[in-house]
């Protein structure tokens, strides 16, 4: 499959990318070698080879799942800047003042 630099030109333009001639040129050059390669994998037969999901065959070791809640509130509050009756403190990012909110 050959691409073109005009192609690569009107691609550009759609993705509004600027690029120049040099750019289009070397870039359409570069594609088509891929496709080609593509189109040489296609004619290959692969009949016989299965499909690779992973190139490694480790299987992943897992633990049991097991509930194990506990409540940290109180480690977390400790390390807070502000809290306040159990809750974080933080300032007031919006509508501060009572002027305008803009």
């Amino acid at each position: 499959m050959e691409i073109s630099s005009r192609d690569i030109a009107h691609l550009a333009h759609l993705a509004r990318v600027a690029m120049d001639d040099d750019q289009n040129e070397s870039l359409a050059h570069d594609l088509t070698q891929i496709m080609g390669m593509v189109e040489h994998m296609r004619e290959m037969d692969s009949s016989g080879i299965e499909p690779l999901v992973h190139t490694q065959t480790a299987e992943q070791r897992m633990r049991a799942d097991e509930v194990a809640w506990r409540n940290m509130r109180e480690e977390a509050l400790v390390i807070a800047p502000m809290v306040e009756k159990g809750y974080y403190l933080v300032p007031q990012v919006i509508g501060g003042g009572g002027g305008n909110t803009e």
